[in-house]
């Protein structure tokens, strides 16, 4: 999903906060092995940081006002769909 820059705008949107995606394509494995070596010592937590920069970086471009309507409208959308197949709408997660 972090590929999809629409999803990631309203994400921002959504939460109110900025969301920096990786410019690397297997960013977990990468961190995973930058954990690994500041686990082993060979790295110190506070350097993982410079060694990163983000591909992309949305920003919030709605106000409070307007996230907290665009919530509850989604929050009312899924409401509305929770019962067009039963089937589905008894599944809990």
């Amino acid at each position: 999903m972090s590929a999809n820059r629409f999803f990631v705008q309203r994400l921002a949107d959504f939460s109110g906060h900025t969301v920096a995606v990786s410019s690397e394509r297997e960013a977990t494995t990468r961190g995973a092995g930058l954990m690994a070596l500041v686990s082993a010592g060979h790295l110190a937590l506070r350097d993982v940081e410079a060694l990163w920069s983000p591909g992309f970086v949305a920003t919030p471009s709605i106000d409070s006002p307007a996230r907290a309507e665009a919530r509850a409208h989604w929050l009312d959308t899924v409401e509305r769909a929770a019962g067009t197949i039963p089937e589905l709408s008894a599944v809990s997660f």
